[in-house]
């Protein structure tokens, strides 16, 4: 992270173009609630449609399972924690066997590094987002039954993982198919958390000379929904230009052309499209300036800010629920402790040190926060002194 918090807001200052993505940013789900729901629907996909063994419906979601963070060790049918040196510092096969140091140098060799960036490999599933939860869930739970020769769907975990990621696809990629958007846009109030906060910040930016944008990989008639219930069936007119299905972080280096929804005047609403058509139409929307500056705020630390910070010229603010004190509703399970540390070990004799994704954050963000509920209480807070 490059700033201070005075630093920062000061140069938020010169920001002309403030982009939002919508997931988890925009819109705060109930963090278990949504763990169970995708859990659900991925179980009823791979017994209903992929014929896995029934007995998995019985299978109750548990929220300690799996927590944002976590790998999916595809070869070895694990779920483990690393630190920032890429050390494996906690790990379990299936759901409940923890693996002591020994077995832990056994599977990862003495100096227990592993190979990984960030990005998913054909080794390493990572858990990046709390969509996610129920699929590092699913995975660990399926490699049980695969262990206890209960189901001979999947020959090894590799084919397991494949299996989940086809269920990803399958309830979140087509509006028309899966049970997971009848369930959560019929049931809004039990899933999502209302804050007019949110709203109040983007009005606060208007009304400070800045233009809005909405970039999401969510479809539009989801999107909708969620923004209708949580800010307003007036939505649209809180923004310039709204992006749809932008299959970020593809975005912001391939040639997709944007398929145009609605426009008028003082807003366009499209899908697809790539990030240098998108800042040609920034530039048109500022025809008397020749140079802008743009801040985008995402959860997501690859999609949203470390490629969004490597392939474009924004500034980035990453949400990290994570983050705030004493909160309940977050999934940090006594299994792995702190998001954002490993703790000392005098197993080990390991120091504590900062987890791989929060280095990720420190490196790749130029400041974060747990909500832009806490982001409006410091800008006011900023504006106020001035």
């Amino acid at each position: 992270m490059d700033y201070s918090r005075d630093s920062f807001f000061n140069s938020f200052q010169k920001i002309d173009f403030v982009g939002f993505d919508l997931d988890h940013t925009l819109i705060h789900y109930k963090i278990q609630e949504l763990g169970k729901l995708v859990f659900d629907c991925l179980k009823r996909y791979v017994v209903e449609i992929r014929s896995f063994n029934k007995d998995l419906l019985q299978v109750e979601y548990d929220p300690e399972i799996c927590v944002k963070g976590n790998l999916c060790d595809i070869s070895k049918g694990n779920l483990i924690k690393i630190d920032n040196d890429n050390k494996v510092r906690r790990a379990f096969h299936g759901v409940n066997k923890q693996l002591s140091l020994t077995e832990i140098e056994q599977q990862y060799n003495q100096d227990k590094i592993i190979e990984f960036s960030g990005h998913r490999t054909e080794n390493f599933l990572p858990v990046f987002s709390y969509f996610e939860l129920g699929m590092g869930s699913l995975f660990i739970v399926m490699v049980d039954f695969f262990d206890e020769k209960k189901d001979q769907t999947c020959k090894n975990y590799a084919e397991i993982a494949k299996l989940v990621l086809d269920a990803m696809d399958y309830i979140f990629n087509d509006w028309n198919r899966g049970y997971y958007y009848p369930t959560i846009t019929n049931n809004l109030d039990k899933y999502i958390k209302k804050s007019p906060k949110i709203r109040k910040l983007l009005e606060k930016m208007k009304e400070n000379g800045k233009g809005l944008f909405l970039i999401t990989n969510s479809l539009p008639e989801y999107s909708n929904y969620l923004l209708s219930f949580s800010i307003g069936s007036d939505w649209e007119k809180l923004f310039q230009i709204v992006v749809f299905f932008a299959r970020k972080p593809s975005f912001y280096d391939s040639k997709a052309q944007f398929e145009i929804i609605s426009q008028n005047e003082k807003s366009m609403k499209l899908m697809f499209g790539n990030y240098n058509e998108f800042k040609k139409l920034l530039f048109n929307s500022t025809p008397n300036k020749k140079e802008f500056k743009t801040c985008y705020f995402g959860d997501h630390l690859i999609g949203d800010i470390k490629e969004c910070k490597a392939k474009t010229d924004w500034n980035t603010v990453a949400i990290i629920e994570e983050l705030k004190p004493n909160s309940n509703d977050l999934l940090e399970s006594p299994k792995w402790g702190s998001f954002s540390f490993c703790d000392s070990s005098k197993e080990t004799k390991e120091e504590k040190k900062k987890t791989f994704w929060q280095q990720f954050a420190d490196t790749h963000s130029d400041y974060y926060v747990y909500s832009l509920e806490e982001f409006y209480d410091q800008y006011c807070e900023f504006l106020s002194k001035k």
